[in-house]
């Protein structure tokens, strides 16, 4: 199954990634590519993850890196609609 990314979701990485880059840059390519596996390998099973809080929505919490990956589920996979740190909950 795909993984799309909206647009929010794509701003959050980068957002994610200049937090981490102001301290390592390497971590920074590190999260975000963690961030992306993790998406992949969430689409094989989008059932796993816990129902969100918003109608519609899955959430997986990718709890060594504490950031939640939020998507619905259609015909071709998950469509990620936020990357949140579990600090900035919605």
């Amino acid at each position: 199954m795909a993984v799309r990314w909206a647009f929010n979701a794509r701003a959050d990485l980068e957002r994610i990634w200049h937090f981490h880059a102001d301290r390592d840059p390497d971590r920074a390519d590190a999260v975000v590519a963690i961030i992306e596996d993790r998406a992949d390998a969430q689409a094989a099973r989008p059932y796993a993850a816990r129902i969100g809080d918003i109608p519609g929505t899955r959430e997986y919490l990718l709890r060594d890196l504490q950031y939640l990956l939020i998507y619905t589920i259609d015909d071709d996979g998950i469509f990620v609609v936020r990357v949140l740190s579990t600090r900035e909950r919605p």
